[in-house]
């Protein structure tokens, strides 16, 4: 009998969707992908408070059948790291994998968050100012985001095209609630999270890939993966490769269809 599929929880980036993860599902036949897009973006037009938004996920999330895994890239991985920590206080046990691609734990430093913040507003208000599709454009030419000119077609055509539907006022509101600045670090909880954890990076990306090895030293059942030639959106610049990485890292659940 072949082993159960993973049953995975995938929440993309900033001005990202969920249809963002479609070349994974195509290339990962042992996993189940469920793929929502993230307040604000997509279909869902409104922003809600991070309590609402983890109290929803969890939901979902339990709903799923084992083994069930999550996995968060850049504001979707800070938002998946608040949602582990979340269930590890309710539900411990609830997850057997955890996959976070380009993701911070938030900022130690209080005036440090609260200058972040300060940014974030910022662009926020130039968002709602100049439209949404000015503010992609300057959000593309980016320095953590050029690499992503290496995404293969079509996958890269498609995603454009998403963007494309980006609505300034939800933007905003995602950078408002849900920034780096706004939500809670969780530094100091990191020795607590004992779900298995795969931190991936691409090695075109040093800020997380420092970022990572720190918060796996913290980690009990953490790893710090680098993905070479590839920058801060790891997983869909080389979606071929990071689909047989993630499926590895998986792998355990895989063959035992729950945590190891």
């Amino acid at each position: 009998m072949s082993p159960p599929a993973v049953h995975l929880l995938a929440l993309h980036g900033f001005t990202g969707a969920g249809d963002d993860f479609e070349a994974l599902a195509a290339l990962t036949p042992g996993i189940v992908w469920v793929t929502p897009d993230l307040p604000g973006h997509g279909s869902s037009v409104e922003v809600e408070p991070v309590a609402a938004l983890l109290s929803r996920l969890t939901t979902t999330l339990l709903a799923l059948p084992r083994p069930r895994a999550l996995l968060g890239y850049s504001m979707g991985g800070r938002i998946a790291l608040q949602l582990v920590a979340a269930l590890e206080d309710t539900h411990p046990g609830a997850l057997d994998a955890v996959i976070l691609i380009g993701a911070s734990p938030g900022l130690h430093d209080p005036a440090e968050a609260a200058a972040r913040r300060a940014a974030d507003e910022a662009l926020a208000t130039q968002a709602e100012a100049e439209g949404a599709a000015a503010f992609l454009a300057r959000w593309r030419s980016t320095p953590i985001l050029r690499s992503q000119a290496q995404i293969p077609e079509p996958w890269r055509g498609r995603m454009l095209a998403r963007r494309a539907g980006c609505r300034a006022a939800g933007l905003a509101a995602s950078l408002r609630v849900y920034g780096t600045g706004a939500l809670p670090s969780l530094w100091e909880r990191l020795p607590q999270l004992t779900t298995p954890t795969t931190l991936f990076a691409g090695a075109l990306d040093p800020k997380f890939v420092q970022v990572h090895a720190e918060m796996a030293a913290k980690m009990p059942r953490a790893q710090a993966l680098v993905c070479p030639g590839v920058g801060h959106t790891a997983h869909l610049e080389a979606p071929e490769a990071f689909a047989a990485a993630l499926t590895q890292a998986l792998a355990p659940i895989l063959k035992t269809g729950g945590a190891p």
